[in-house]
């Protein structure tokens, strides 16, 4: 958005917030499987369901459970746009 807007424009940012949930690997990789991420979009549809496959194989072989529940934590950051 600064970019597109130039000289035109003041970026701030903002304090960021951490934020933890709960989450399963299984819905971790369901979330990646259906391009749920930003980051996942610049891949094809294909290669993402292939990512989640290769992991899921990965945790039956080494019984890593796909339903325990660990708990991320994340920060997200802000930014505000001043525009002159």
């Amino acid at each position: 958005m600064a970019g597109y807007l130039g000289a035109r424009t003041i970026a701030r940012r903002l304090d960021s917030v951490t934020v933890t949930q709960a989450r399963t690997l299984g819905q971790t990789l369901e979330s990646i499987e259906r391009q749920l991420f930003s980051w996942s979009w610049p891949f094809a549809p294909e290669q993402a369901r292939a990512v989640g496959g290769e992991i899921r194989q990965w945790a039956s072989r080494e019984n890593v459970p796909l339903d325990a529940e660990h708990h991320v934590q994340s920060e997200i950051w802000w930014w505000a746009f001043d525009v002159r």
